[in-house]
């Protein structure tokens, strides 16, 4: 969460660099396939090539585009998407 202008915004943030990833970044995990057939396992969100630093060592890494993470954990949570709509105005108007 990030404190601006008086409210408390979520935002993404490069575990690489520390930066925002405000525009195109890829979400990261290492995959051992022959352990975990399911990948089960933390994520860490990059910015496009600090992710680099990560995946050089030659381990097995998955990684898919932010925008269709954010979309794909949106839609596997179940949430109403008018109902979150409207709970989000509700709490911009505060």
């Amino acid at each position: 969460m990030v404190h601006e202008d008086g409210l408390h915004c979520p935002k993404i943030f490069c575990d690489f660099c520390e930066k925002q990833i405000a525009e195109s970044g890829n979400v990261v995990w290492l995959c051992d396939l022959e352990k975990d057939e399911q990948c089960a396992t933390s994520i860490l969100f990059a910015h496009k090539g600090c992710d680099k630093q990560y995946t050089s060592d030659g381990a097995f890494y998955l990684w898919q585009e932010l925008d269709s993470f954010l979309f794909y954990l949106f839609n596997n949570s179940k949430i109403d998407f008018n109902k979150a709509k409207e709970h989000a105005k509700l709490l911009a108007s505060f």
